[in-house]
């Protein structure tokens, strides 16, 4: 939805010759939303634009996922609380759709790296995972359109996926940091290669969060096209189209 604005901003300014001062204000105020209701940083004043202070706080103090400067944003909200696990995919926008300073963007660079596997550096689609005796579990296993995929460490339940590791290389590469672009583009490589239905590059949908096995469907385009994402965005190239100048 920011995103969104941001280009109909751009629009407006080619189209026009001028600047949507309305658009720019929305840009502007929905960033500054983002940023104080989906971070929860150490001590320190409250935040301006808390949509409920109660549960804000409350959420504050709640949030499992600091280890030492590790931290990342939080994925929902709702009358009932913050969610907490970590959505990767979001976190990778946020830090592309230029939400996310300096600091936010170390400290969810360490817990990445606190996350992957040394030996395939592919990131989950969320984490940790939800295992049968957790209170998530019964609402996660009614969540399907056909047939159940999200088993512990599969699909978007723990799964690692080639596509978001392609966004996170792009912004990495976009950052200057080309050594830890270039070790997530080899995890990319490395799941990729898998073997799927006998044959060597199987592309996998995803790959299993502990067994590092292939899963999900064959030759899937979008873990190819992760590939081509970090591939380009090492050569210096532009490969979204987010936050001209």
């Amino acid at each position: 939805y920011l995103q969104a604005y941001k280009t109909l901003y751009k629009l407006h300014e080619q189209v026009h010759g001028s600047s949507d001062h309305l658009l720019a204000e929305k840009v502007a105020h929905l960033t500054h939303l983002i940023r104080d209701n989906y971070w929860f940083a150490d001590g320190g004043d409250e935040p301006v634009d808390m949509y409920h202070e109660v549960l804000f706080n409350k959420g504050r103090k709640a949030a499992p996922h600091r280890i030492g400067k590790q931290s990342y944003w939080m994925p929902s909200f709702s009358s009932s609380g913050y969610s907490y696990r970590f959505d990767a995919f979001a976190n990778v926008l946020v830090s592309l759709f230029d939400v996310a300073n300096d600091e936010q963007r170390s400290a969810v660079d360490k817990f990445i790296k606190h996350v992957c596997h040394d030996d395939m550096p592919v990131l989950p689609a969320f984490h940790p995972v939800i295992q049968q005796m957790d209170k998530d579990w019964k609402e996660l296993k009614v969540m399907f359109s056909y047939t159940f995929k999200n088993k512990p460490y599969e699909f978007h339940n723990g799964g690692l996926w080639s596509m978001i590791t392609g966004f996170y290389v792009a912004d990495l590469a976009r950052r200057g940091k080309m050594k830890e672009a270039k070790h997530y583009l080899k995890g990319i490589h490395t799941a990729n290669a898998l073997t799927m239905e006998d044959e060597e590059w199987g592309f996998p949908e995803f790959v299993h969060g502990k067994k590092l096995t292939p899963g999900g469907t064959y030759c899937q385009g979008w873990s190819a096209a992760a590939a081509i994402i970090g591939h380009h965005a090492l050569q210096g190239e532009q490969v979204f189209g987010l936050n001209e100048e």
